[in-house]
């Protein structure tokens, strides 16, 4: 029987956790910086001689998406908007 080919989100989600875990690689190496709380976390538990695992920091792909995006910032919202425009911002 003939393998199928992985489907494109399988796809995706393969090169979105690569992308995430050659991040976390570079972090640790010092290469480049963390872009988001989850990755300065991981730089901190480098920093006072951790070992963390990176699959305990490598998000699901659309988690990953949304937090690479604006991530749904209320900051985005005027201060002189109406309260429902921050719920449906998000």
């Amino acid at each position: 029987m003939k393998r199928r080919r992985p489907s494109r989100i399988r796809i995706n989600a393969i090169v979105i956790r690569e992308v995430q875990r050659r991040r976390l690689v570079r972090i640790a190496r010092g290469e480049i910086e963390p872009n988001c709380e989850r990755e300065g976390f991981f730089q901190w538990s480098l920093l006072e001689g951790h070992r963390p695992r990176y699959a305990d920091f490598i998000l699901p792909p659309l988690l990953f998406l949304w937090e690479q995006g604006d991530g749904g910032d209320e900051a985005d919202v005027p201060e002189d908007a109406p309260a429902d425009a921050a719920l449906s911002a998000s």
